[in-house]
């Protein structure tokens, strides 16, 4: 399964690197891309279940909220 979320605050590489590897260690995550230009989050995991809300919360987490939802 595949999410794209669309976040606030992507500033660098290093944020890119921390959402990475923040990401990659939950379980079934298989692959997290993060495109800049976008200032999205590509990740795609195991399993048929919609988790792009759990994602989003480890993104707020993080200091990465959703596009919009900064507050």
């Amino acid at each position: 399964m595949k999410t794209i979320i669309v976040i606030e605050n992507l500033k660098c590489q290093g944020c890119a690197n921390t959402i990475t590897n923040s990401l990659s260690a939950m379980e079934g995550v298989t692959k997290v891309d993060v495109d800049h230009d976008t200032a999205s989050v590509h990740i795609e995991y195991d399993g048929e279940a919609d988790r792009s809300d759990e994602f989003a919360q480890k993104l707020k987490t993080l200091g990465y909220p959703r596009a919009g939802e900064n507050s």
